[in-house]
């Protein structure tokens, strides 16, 4: 607090033998050190344990040492000699009870006399303030040590008026208070005018211009020196007193830069203007004006920071000349206002980053709890430090921020105990730098049940390459883990449905085969033995029962044969697919030639198979092709080619060709397109060439139209065991 008004001056604080910035708003800080830099009183900033952590010049000068000597130090380490002083105890007072004191001393060695005052800051530290008072005390006058509010005036304490220059002070030290910018900057207006006998003054500020298409007068002048060109860089009309309190007048609101007297001063390299003839000067836009109202002089100062660019013009008109000490403390506070302007500029962009910190941490925050995944760090070494974890991760973890500090050695005691050597590797292998892959773990939550994470992070190293913290997610996988026991136990239970379905299709065409048989035969029997003595109708009966039972006999093999696809094969190896062609095509040699047929191919790879099932498979396809043929005679080609990770085998034909919207019916058992007397068959031989495609990770498809032909397509992946 300075003069009752908060300030953000502590900087500094030690951390072992090293000093450190405590705060984010380190730069705004300086900036208000560069303003106590500007006034003529001693100031020092001290902590709660009394060691320095700002002081101004006018201090250096009367301490005699640099502020880079003494910041960090304790004040009576420093200065033992103070200790038990009438300034002493008033500092200590100032400290423990939290109330403004101020006292009198003289100085034996100086042979000054100074006036002290300590007032509690914000922070729990103290400001003192140091006068020299030597020549207003008469000679022998004995110290004072009351506690006085630290706002009494000065003319209080001497029945005298403060002076230009102390008023100017103390509005510097009241700038420094927490308040909106516009009514600093007002505060400054005001007090120019009541100090400094002005008829009145106004500050502008540059900022892109916002008028140029909403009335602004200036945007409408499109000839002569006043010709708006910079409309990023526009004056705006922030404080206005004295004859003008106005802020929105048409002509005066917005200035462009560069234009007119204000806007001149500001783009000029000269840091400002100051003129005692504005009835004359040829810079005034309105002689007539100046001396209706009997205006004498102009002064303009540019606001801005040595070496930084101009961020507005502070301008006065008087009705007596501008004298050079007058001068001087007027360009002191401009650079004060620039410095305010700076400050203000600061804290919004600082604010404004919070802000988007506090919206980004917030989406984080939300992403991560609706993704289930939280974030973590750990400093290296591992254990020096606490980690830091997002609220997510504690969620995942069971605990809460408020109750568990996540410590490695804590952090160990939520893992399951048959994950912790797993987790000890897993982060050693991460301090090494090896990037270990994700570890899954399960944690022990406090209501008796397990959580499953997925652990994911890396090392993360400084310029130097040193290692300097651990990174990384952890992510509830307990729902995918479940997931995963559900299907491993479906899969198991669907395996022993298969398999006892698959045994329970062969004993069954197997049992069903002896009786079938025997119908068959005795049925046959009959027809021979009374042959001739029944009459047509008897005879066709009969021949109805053979034919019924040989198919019978047909469906009840091919039944047999689609359930050894899955229980009677021998494995996958290496398949020579050029004679299991060849075996395929023995086997149907009859077929083919008593169609006609001309079976093609190209050259066939070898694959990862079981040959008999891959000679079954040809042989369906082929037997189709030669079964469901025109009356030209069947031409049938089979093809491979290398496609992705896969081989692609087409068995093209020019038979009867299937409609599409049956294609993937016919894959389906017992689904026939035809009726028995149009082509004979079970409707099993396709969906056996499914099984067996399937069997092996593959897929089957049709490509065909009615009356063109139809090609089947089969995938036999590259390598591998199979399924």
């Amino acid at each position: 607090m300075i003069h009752g008004h908060p300030v953000a001056l502590r900087v500094v604080e030690r951390s072992g033998d090293r000093i450190v910035s405590s705060t984010p708003f380190a730069s705004v800080a300086q900036d208000a050190a560069s303003i106590l830099d500007t006034v003529p009183e001693a100031y020092v900033c001290l902590d709660s344990e009394f060691r320095f952590t700002l002081l101004n010049r006018a201090r250096e000068r009367l301490l005699g040492e640099s502020r880079a000597h003494l910041l960090g130090k304790v004040f009576w380490e420093v200065y033992p000699a103070l200790v038990g002083t009438r300034f002493g105890e008033n500092c200590r007072r100032a400290m423990t009870e939290r109330v403004p004191v101020a006292c009198e001393d003289y100085d034996e060695a100086s042979q000054r006399w100074y006036a002290f005052t300590a007032t509690p800051d914000s922070d729990g530290g103290i400001v003192v303030r140091t006068v020299d008072i030597t020549g207003r005390k008469r000679p022998g006058a004995a110290p004072t040590g009351e506690a006085v509010g630290f706002d009494q005036r000065a003319e209080e304490r001497t029945g005298k008026p403060p002076t230009r220059q102390r008023s100017v002070s103390r509005l510097q030290h009241s700038l420094l208070a927490a308040a909106p910018l516009e009514d600093k900057l007002q505060t400054v207006a005001d007090a120019i005018v009541r100090l400094f006998d002005a008829d009145f003054c106004r500050i502008w500020l540059i900022r892109p211009g916002d008028l140029c298409e909403r009335g602004c007068i200036h945007a409408e002048v499109h000839d002569g020196p006043d010709v708006c060109r910079r409309r990023d860089r526009c004056l705006h009309l922030l404080a206005s007193s004295g004859r003008y309190t106005h802020i929105d007048g048409s002509a005066h609101r917005r200035v462009p830069y560069g234009c007119y007297k204000i806007g001149r001063v500001a783009s000029e390299e000269e840091p400002k203007f100051v003129g005692n003839d504005v009835q004359n000067d040829p810079g005034v836009h309105d002689h007539a004006w100046a001396r209706e109202l009997g205006l004498v002089s102009f002064a303009g100062y540019q606001l801005r920071t040595p070496g930084e660019e101009t961020l507005g013009v502070l301008a006065l008109f008087a009705k007596h000349p501008i004298l050079a000490d007058e001068d001087a403390l007027l360009d002191g506070l401009g650079s004060t206002v620039a410095l305010l302007v700076k400050r203000a500029a600061a804290e919004e962009s600082l604010a404004r980053r919070t802000e988007e910190l506090a919206r980004s941490n917030y989406s984080l925050s939300e992403s991560q709890r609706i993704a289930h995944v939280g974030s973590w760090s750990m400093e290296v070494p591992i254990g020096a430090t606490a980690c830091t974890w997002t609220p997510e991760t504690y969620r995942l973890f069971g605990v809460s921020p408020d109750t568990f500090v996540p410590t490695a050695e804590m952090f160990q005691g939520l893992i399951h105990p048959d994950d912790r050597a797993a987790m000890q590797a897993w982060i050693g292998a991460c301090l090494a730098g090896e990037e270990p892959p994700d570890l899954e773990f399960r944690v022990g939550l406090r209501d008796g049940s397990v959580r499953y994470i997925l652990g994911r992070g890396h090392l993360v190293r400084n310029a130097e390459n040193q290692p300097i913290r651990m990174v990384g997610i952890a992510q509830d996988i307990t729902e995918r883990k479940r997931a995963e026991e559900r299907l491993k136990t479906a899969l198991a239970d669907l395996g022993r449905s298969n398999k006892d379905l698959e045994q329970f299709a062969y004993v069954a065409s197997h049992d069903l085969q002896e009786p079938l048989r025997m119908v068959s035969s005795y049925t046959q029997l009959l027809a021979r033995r009374y042959q001739g003595q029944l009459d047509a109708a008897a005879n066709k009966f009969i021949g109805y029962a053979v034919d019924g039972a040989n198919r019978m006999q047909r469906l009840i093999e091919d039944l047999l044969a689609y359930s050894r696809v899955g229980t009677r094969a021998k494995g996958f190896g290496s398949t020579d697919c050029t004679a299991v062609l060849e075996q395929a095509l023995a086997n149907l040699k009859a077929a083919i030639e008593n169609s006609g047929a001309v079976v093609t191919h190209g050259p066939l790879p070898a694959v990862v198979h079981d040959n008999l099932l891959l000679a079954q498979l040809f042989q369906n396809l082929i037997g189709n092709a030669i079964k469901f043929h025109v009356e030209m005679p069947p031409r049938i080609h089979v093809s491979a080619g290398q496609k992705g990770d896969a081989w692609v085998f087409a068995v093209r034909d020019n038979g009867i060709g299937i409609d599409p919207q049956y294609a993937d019916r016919i894959f389906t058992i017992f689904q026939r397109l035809h009726t028995n007397e149009e082509y004979a068959g079970t409707g099993i031989g396709l969906a056996i060439c499914k099984k067996i495609v399937e069997r092996r990770g593959g897929r089957i498809w049709v490509e065909s139209q009615p009356g063109s032909g139809s090609t089947f397509y089969l995938t036999v992946p590259m390598g591998g065991d199979g399924v």
